[in-house]
């Protein structure tokens, strides 16, 4: 694996967006964060649920 000198890769020049589009990406990632929190949230909803009404129980009243 080739390598580079200390001062070679401190000079090298990494492309950043504009600040308007890095804002952007930012809201994107951050509305993605609040799905991933929402579903795995419902999840756990439907696996309670799911087990609560596929769980059988012989002392368990029978409405």
């Amino acid at each position: 694996m080739p390598r580079g000198s200390k001062d070679a890769i401190m000079k090298y020049k990494f492309p950043l967006p504009p600040f308007p589009i890095q804002a952007e990406i930012v809201r994107i990632l951050d509305n993605f964060t609040e799905l991933t929190a929402e579903l795995s949230a419902r999840k756990k909803q439907y696996e309670y649920y799911r087990n609560y009404l596929l769980t059988f129980d012989s002392d368990a009243n029978n409405y």
